[in-house]
């Protein structure tokens, strides 16, 4: 009878801790993903500062060195190769493929600023709020279990000084003499439904 609500008592236990231990596991999980979007911000940012750079760095002297290209060329002079023809449709080129990684720079930083302001708050303040719950639930939980294990020994304590006080009593009768017949200790199975 014991070992059984011993077990019940222990398997209880251990259901608390198995939620506990998700719980535990969920906020990691919160705690990795907001890191994740946390580096990925910085990344995006990064890159968009790296592309911006890239169009104003020494590429961006690139489009002046067509422009004046361009400009001799309608001074009157023969271009001397081939090539030279086209130079107003290369630098017109240029103009959109620097305007274009301007464009993907300013995405880049538009995305790395969404995720610093939107996403990674979010997640930490839903993280914020659980923990404050989980931990709410947690102790109430093992004040709930201490107090269960409390009253199961309390059960266990009364229930073995009465069996120990029926078979004192075995065989007397209320004036203590001895009796023919044994008296029987009540019905554990009943005592067991009472417990559970």
């Amino acid at each position: 009878m014991a070992s059984s609500t011993s077990t019940a008592v222990e398997n209880y236990v251990a259901e608390f801790n198995g939620i506990t231990e998700k719980l535990e596991n969920g906020r990691d999980v919160c705690d990795l993903m907001t890191g994740f979007w946390e580096k990925l911000a910085k990344i995006e940012h990064a890159y968009a500062k790296q592309l911006e750079e890239l169009c104003k760095g020494r590429y961006a002297r690139l489009e002046t060195l067509l422009a004046q290209t361009k400009i001799m060329m309608k001074g009157g002079e023969k271009p001397t190769q081939p090539s030279l023809e086209h130079i107003g449709s290369l630098q017109d080129c240029w103009v959109k493929v620097v305007g274009e990684v301007q464009k993907l720079a300013a995405e880049h930083e538009t995305l790395g600023g969404h995720i610093t302001t939107k996403v990674t708050p979010t997640i930490t303040k839903f993280v914020k709020e659980k923990v404050k719950d989980e931990m709410a639930q947690a102790a109430t939980g093992k004040r709930l279990l201490a107090e269960a294990k409390a009253g199961y020994q309390r059960v266990t304590s009364t229930k073995r000084k009465y069996f120990s006080d029926v078979a004192a009593g075995a065989g007397k009768n209320a004036g203590g003499e001895d009796e023919e017949e044994a008296v029987e200790p009540p019905s554990k199975m009943l005592y067991q439904t009472a417990v559970d």
